[in-house]
C-alpha cells in the first residue's frame, strides 16, 4: 500500500494505492481509494492499473483533474445565481459588489456566449441607474426580473457539465440551499 497526495485546484486529494504482486516478480499496481478531507470522492476507478506506481498514480490524478474543473465551473454558476437571489432580496450596494464580483469569475470560466453577454449589460444597466439615483437606487421588479432567462440559458450548459461529477454537482446544489436557478437538471443519485 502507498498513499500519495495531489493538489487541484486549491483542493488536496490522497490517493491511495495497492501493488498486487504476480508471477515473474511483477507488481501490479492499481488505485484503491480517492479521498478529500477524509471523505470518499466519487470517481471510477475502472482500469486503473499498471506495472509502475507513478503511471497508476499518474492515471488516478488524470480523472481528478476534469472533476475538479466540472465542479468548479457548476459552483461558480451557484454563486453567481444566489448572488443574484441576494440581490433581488435586498438590492443592497454590497450584494451588487459581490454579483459583479462573480459575473466577472463566470466570465472567466466559461467561452464568451449571448446569456453572458447580456447579463453583463443588465449588470452595467443596473450600475448606470443606481448611479444616476443615488437617493433612490432599488430597481424595479421588471428590471429585476430580465436575469432569470439568461440564467436558464446558462443553466443547460451548466447541467450537461454537471453530468459529468454526478455526486459533486448534487452536493453544490445542496450546499446553496436547493434554490436553483429555472432550468437547471440535477442528477438523481
Amino acid at each position: 500500500m502507498a498513499t500519495r497526495t495531489y493538489h487541484a485546484g486549491g483542493r488536496v486529494f490522497v490517493v491511495t494505492l495497492a501493488g498486487t504482486p504476480l508471477a515473474n516478480e511483477t507488481v501490479v499496481w492499481t488505485v484503491q481509494s480517492i479521498t478529500e478531507n477524509g471523505d470518499h470522492v466519487s470517481i471510477s476507478l475502472d482500469g486503473i492499473a499498471s506495472s509502475s506506481q507513478d503511471i497508476a498514480y499518474a492515471q488516478a490524478c488524470e480523472r481528478i483533474d476534469p472533476l475538479v474543473a466540472c465542479e468548479a465551473f457548476c459552483g461558480t454558476f451557484l454563486k453567481y445565481w444566489t448572488c443574484y437571489q441576494g440581490f433581488t432580496n435586498g438590492q443592497r450596494a454590497e450584494h451588487f459588489g459581490r454579483l459583479r464580483e462573480m459575473h466577472a469569475a463566470w466570465s472567466s470560466l466559461t467561452t464568451e456566449d449571448d446569456a453572458t453577454r447580456q447579463l453583463g449589460s443588465w449588470l452595467s444597466d443596473v450600475a448606470a441607474h443606481r448611479m444616476a439615483h443615488p437617493n433612490s437606487p432599488h430597481v424595479s421588479q421588471a428590471k429585476l426580473e430580465e436575469p432569470r432567462r439568461h440564467f436558464r440559458v446558462l443553466a443547460k450548459t451548466v447541467s450537461a457539465r454537471g453530468r459529468a461529477c454526478p455526486a459533486g454537482f448534487r452536493e453544490l446544489v445542496r450546499l446553496c440551499g436547493g434554490v436553483t436557478p429555472p432550468g437547471l437538471d440535477v442528477p438523481a443519485d
